[in-house]
């Protein structure tokens, strides 16, 4: 690709999965602190394995103090905030936490991108990912058409049923705000356990 994505794998926990991963081209890695998903890990594997990746804590409509309690933990650098969060809330924890801020939406044909010009002086980006059952991690996709409605300044990253068959169609996409690419579900042997075979060949197919 002329102008390349990052690529975070996310609902992470296994620590020789991890440090596997640790070796590939990735920018983040993320732990799913939300206990309804599949992917739940409380003590998710230190820095010193993960690396130079960039750590991202998932939440899912949690107590400020607890998200705040948590960085300081698993020395998190990046918030992934996936429910029903407001305005007021991501304003109070941008003031709070000393970590980057992405607010999650799932997004449908019915889905209002209006919505999205009071969170943008409040966060760092957002993360589109497709409307299902689950919070995340439905492994579905969502009309990726419907991005060209989004005219607002923060950038984003796309997430949603992308799997290894996605390369062409990733490739083709031009937002100007798009800036990295979501990966879980449809790259797993199990829950929280990664094909890496199969993300190396993802990651070198899109980056060729």
């Amino acid at each position: 690709m002329s102008r390349p994505l990052s690529i975070k794998v996310c609902g992470m926990r296994d620590t020789r999965n991890v440090q596997a991963l640790a070796a590939l081209d990735v920018r983040y890695i993320g732990f799913i602190f939300y206990p309804n998903s599949k992917r739940y890990t409380e003590n998710p594997p230190p820095r010193e394995i993960t690396g130079p990746l960039k750590r991202v804590g998932v939440f899912v409509d949690a107590n400020i103090r607890e998200i705040i309690r948590n960085i300081a933990t698993h020395d998190l650098d990046v918030l992934q905030i996936h429910g029903q969060e407001n305005p007021k809330y991501c304003f109070e924890l941008k003031q709070r936490a000393h970590a980057s801020i992405w607010k999650a939406f799932r997004v449908d044909e019915t889905f209002d991108f209006s919505q999205l010009e009071a969170f943008e002086d409040v966060v760092d980006a957002f993360l589109f990912d497709a409307k299902g059952a689950q919070p995340g991690g439905n492994g579905i996709r969502f009309d990726w058409s419907l991005l060209d409605q989004y005219q607002g300044t923060t950038p984003f990253l796309l997430s949603g049923g992308i799997e290894p068959a996605s390369v062409a169609s990733i490739r083709e996409l031009t937002h100007p705000r798009l800036i990295g690419v979501d990966l879980n579900s449809r790259f797993e042997l199990e829950p929280g356990l990664k094909d890496i075979q199969k993300l190396q060949n993802f990651i070198d197919e899109l980056y060729r």
